[in-house]
């Protein structure tokens, strides 16, 4: 069963793995744009449509130089009858989280109704944060059906470029792949249910060019769903000389594929086949009975390396050239995808601002591990690990008092208070747990109340923070369910109590101070632009391993496995007076903080 809400929350609850700044730069390419209409309606539809709501047509055409994919031809078919002069007539992302999304230049967007070409008119509006749109108006009132044409670029990244969530749209070996962010506009009741038709015209394409997107491959039938057209921009896409782990034939089987382009730097068949059977699993636990899931693979040229970003039943994972050099362990890669793929089930309704996120990332966390464990596929001792490693990044993480009002503030300037919700949400849903199960005699866990949250959104009703608190004070008292938030949400810290983890009641949490988190640097000016080394701390262990101030950094730093893995050293290479250098330390302060483990009295280490 669709619902409206459960959707409207993917659109606007982006879960974002990476942040910070990003640099881009413009490139010209020549494009080519169609007012003829290229709609087909002689394509059966992969599903029924539903009568009495408004038609979006779509048809998306890749252009083609040299037999590299070079842009997206993009036809909109809507009836907006009636529609008053100098009103939004269609709307698109220009920034999203920091990250150039839309490259469509204004001269280029064609458009007509019934009564001929209309003449638009352009507004830039940044009056939401995060977020810079484009507004575009008409001169005069529609009349019945309007078309629209234009052509969209795909955004120029190289070597310099910050990384960022997966909302942009770029090309890669040949082909186009991202976010519908990336190139679509929509026009303006795109918060209302539409019959939306999606279609490929791959005719003038390359011999061996494949398209998909999130909801289905390219092939004889166009694509039509009921949806929220805003949804469309919350899903991606990928055209060209594509490989893949496709969908089976077999009617029972899941409709569940993997995207690639050229050859990434591991077995990406091996990787999605794996993928495929904890996506199953997780199904079952979640009772989804939805068909549909897409994973996309991309290369970045930049440094941005085992990161993903999770839109509507679909997420991108990213690599980078590191990656071919020094190849990351295949759990590794499983870590941060299976935690992306949570995100599919766990979020709160649209109505919860960014300062819950607690609840997505912090379920996330959760269930990626106790799933894997619950299968059998993660073992004990790993699964030990992992646990303490969440903690420790949570413990250890200068900003753990900051409130989540506080760090959502800096989301997009310190990787300190991107990371803090993931801990934080972790270490509350392992306490939650563990109150749940003893004022329940053990009966009730904490999948108890996800399930029941998910069974809310799937049958329409509201399912935010008011009922998450209802939920436990059921079985904690109404006076302690939200104790417990409001202490949460105000940074104090989070210890998780008896029966909090699986493994209880033979491994429990003890106090275990540890180093707390320490660069050495200023993260902000030293991993932007030419990642030049600046605000290196006097005395700090990354001074004192020969760093200077002015050492250019020849890749970015992937801090989120040094953040969690306690022992785990920093190594950077860096360009000094025409050399290349390596220097060695650990990102740890000279002063430990108060921090807690789960000690199993089985396993010979602490």
């Amino acid at each position: 069963m669709y619902n409206a809400e459960y959707s409207k929350a993917w659109s606007k609850r982006l879960l974002f793995k990476i942040i910070l700044l990003l640099s881009s730069f413009p490139i010209t390419i020549q494009t080519f744009v169609y007012l003829k209409p290229r709609f087909s309606n002689t394509l059966p539809a992969t599903s029924a449509l539903s009568t009495g709501l408004a038609r979006l047509d779509v048809v998306l055409t890749p252009v083609f130089h040299d037999g590299n994919a070079t842009a997206l031809n993009v036809d909109l078919r809507f009836e907006q009858p009636g529609l008053d002069a100098e009103r939004s007539f269609l709307s698109m992302v220009l920034t999203l989280a920091s990250i150039d999304t839309a490259h469509i230049e204004p001269s280029g967007i064609l458009a007509r109704d019934e009564e001929g070409p209309l003449e638009l008119l352009f507004e830039d509006d940044d009056s939401k944060p995060q977020i810079l749109t484009r507004q575009i108006k008409t001169r005069r009132k529609t009349v019945g059906e309007v078309i629209v044409s234009y052509t969209a670029l795909p955004r120029y990244v190289d070597r310099l470029t910050r990384n960022g969530p997966a909302l942009d749209f770029r090309a890669e070996a040949g082909g186009l792949l991202g976010a519908g962010y990336g190139f679509l506009a929509l026009p303006p009741d795109s918060e209302a249910m539409h019959n939306v038709r999606l279609s490929w015209d791959l005719s003038n394409s390359p011999k061996g060019t494949r398209a998909v997107w999130t909801f289905a491959e390219a092939g004889q039938h166009d694509i039509a769903r009921v949806m929220f057209p805003s949804s469309i921009q919350h899903t991606y896409f990928a055209v060209g000389p594509l490989k893949s782990l496709s969908p089976t034939t077999d009617p029972t089987d899941n409709d569940f594929g993997v995207y690639w382009f050229g050859k990434p730097p591991f077995d990406a068949i091996d990787l999605a086949s794996q993928l495929k059977v904890m996506f199953n699993q997780m199904s079952d636990f979640f009772q989804d009975k939805g068909d549909v899931y897409r994973i996309f693979l991309r290369h970045n040229p930049y440094r941005g390396s085992n990161t993903g970003t999770a839109l509507e039943r679909s997420f991108m994972f990213s690599y980078d050239d590191l990656d071919y050099k020094k190849p990351a362990p295949l759990e590794n890669r499983l870590r941060v995808l299976s935690h992306e793929m949570v995100h599919n089930w766990v979020l709160l309704d649209s109505e919860a601002p960014i300062t819950e996120n607690w609840y997505s990332e912090g379920m996330a966390e959760y269930y990626c591990l106790l799933l894997r464990y619950r299968a059998g596929t993660l073992h004990r001792s790993s699964f030990l690990e992992e646990v303490n490693a969440r903690l420790t990044s949570y413990y250890t993480n200068p900003l753990v008092n900051l409130s989540n009002l506080e760090a959502s503030k800096l989301t997009w300037t310190f990787s300190d208070a991107q990371k803090l919700p993931y801990g934080r949400g972790f270490a509350y849903a392992l306490k939650m747990n563990g109150l749940l199960a003893k004022a329940s005699n053990y009966k009730v866990s904490i999948d108890d109340l996800v399930l029941n949250l998910l069974g809310k959104s799937r049958t329409g009703k509201r399912y935010g923070v008011k009922e998450y608190l209802q939920f436990c004070a059921q079985y904690l008292g109404e006076a302690t369910a939200r104790k417990s938030y409001d202490e949460m949400r105000s940074g104090r810290l989070v210890i998780p109590g008896e029966g909090s983890l699986e493994l209880a009641p033979e491994v429990q949490l003890h106090r275990q101070d540890q180093e707390g988190w320490e660069l050495g640097f200023d993260e902000v000016q030293s991993l932007t632009g030419q990642r030049v080394i600046q605000g290196l701390v006097s005395g700090s262990r990354a001074a004192l391993s020969g760093l200077r101030n002015g050492d250019r950094l020849v890749y970015g730093i992937n801090m989120n496995d040094a953040k969690a893995r306690f022992d785990e050293v920093l190594s950077l290479d860096v360009e000094r007076a025409g050399e290349t250098l390596v220097f060695e330390y650990w990102p740890r302060s000279w002063d430990k903080v108060e921090s807690y483990q789960f000690i199993d009295p089985e396993m010979d280490e602490l």
